[in-house]
């Protein structure tokens, strides 16, 4: 029972982060490499990097905030809505909101908060070697995010988060409860640091630590189960600004889970590779890599205006499959954006 919670756990950890492999019919996502999706929809077309992206939608590394073009003594404000659809060869699709806010002294000082929402219709799944059962998923977070200079050209920032993924299985013949899940983070957190070599050269790093709480409500409340998880993310990278128009940016990552009872580990290690290129002053093209699999990405400006699009396919589909040993199931990854500074 440990090591197919301790399965299950990341299954519905990567579920609410990015939900695009499987793991026991749901998903392993070994990089976080979203929060649904945290890093901004331009991050998303661009392969998954953000230690190295500034962008009002990057919660992910705040210091990165602070290179937002403008007058360090007028507040720039943004206000960036988020939606996504998971669409999975099994049928189940799921939808994503987001609402963010961010205040901007630019080289001096940022703030952020996001509210992040997830939620599924009831759809088919089978645990192994178990019935198959009728499964809905709902998920809602809250992260605070702070962003500061230490000098001109060096800064840090820091978000926390806190999250509850609350998992339902339904009988399918009579439509009852059997069990349900709830995964907790009862600490969450995230430092970024952004380095300025050059005008046209950032380097960026990032680590973050999750403790999650697993607990399962089975139909006898004498069974409840409980389970305490650690997940250690790192990440580092570097940007090159070839021009106004082109950026270009390679990362590394990491991410370990520790059961912190039983010390059983999993991880994963990759890179990400993105770019982006401004055919015009309002229209972009974007293309990365999450390391198995290919992004693709829209961006139109005009005013204070932003519209983002992302698509990504088999979203760690290989790291999944890897871990579980079994073939995981296909799905495709739609994340739209709309910002308006102010």
């Amino acid at each position: 029972m440990v090591k197919s919670g301790f399965r299950l756990t990341l299954g519905v950890w990567f579920l609410w982060l990015s939900g695009a492999a499987y793991a026991q019919g749901v998903g392993v996502e070994l990089q976080m490499t979203t929060a649904a999706p945290a890093s901004g929809i331009r991050s998303m077309g661009m392969g998954g990097v953000f230690v190295t992206l500034s962008d009002p939608a990057n919660l992910r590394n705040p210091a990165m905030l602070l290179d937002l073009p403008g007058d360090p003594a007028r507040v720039q404000r943004h206000w960036v809505a988020l939606g996504g659809v998971i669409d999975r060869e099994t049928g189940a699709d799921h939808a994503i909101l987001s609402a963010t806010v961010t205040a901007v002294r630019p080289g001096r000082e940022a703030f952020l908060t996001r509210l992040v929402r997830l939620r599924s219709g009831r759809y088919a799944f089978q645990p192994p070697g178990q019935p198959l059962l009728t499964r809905r998923d709902r998920f809602d977070a809250l992260f605070l995010g702070y962003g500061r200079c230490l000098s001109s050209r060096t800064a840090l920032g820091l978000v926390t988060s806190t999250s509850l993924n609350r998992v339902d299985l339904f009988n399918p013949a009579t439509g009852t409860l059997v069990s349900a899940l709830d995964v907790k983070t009862e600490l969450g957190f995230e430092l970024g640091l952004r380095h300025r070599l050059t005008s046209r050269w950032t380097l960026g790093a990032g680590f973050a630590r999750r403790d999650l709480e697993e607990r399962t409500y089975p139909v006898d409340p004498s069974q409840v189960q409980v389970v305490d998880f650690r997940a250690d993310i790192f990440r580092v990278g570097v940007s090159f600004a070839a021009d106004a128009r082109t950026l270009l940016a390679l990362e590394y990552g990491g991410l370990e889970v520790k059961n912190r009872t039983t010390g059983e580990k999993a991880d994963d290690r990759r890179y990400y590779l993105g770019g982006e290129r401004y055919l015009t002053d309002w229209l972009a093209l974007r293309v990365g890599s999450f390391g198995d699999a290919l992004s693709l990405g829209l961006g139109y400006r005009s005013g204070g205006w932003q519209v983002d699009y992302a698509y990504v396919k088999d979203l760690n589909k290989d790291s999944a499959e890897d871990l579980l040993g079994r073939p995981v199931p296909s799905s495709d990854t739609h994340f739209v954006s709309v910002r308006r500074a102010w």
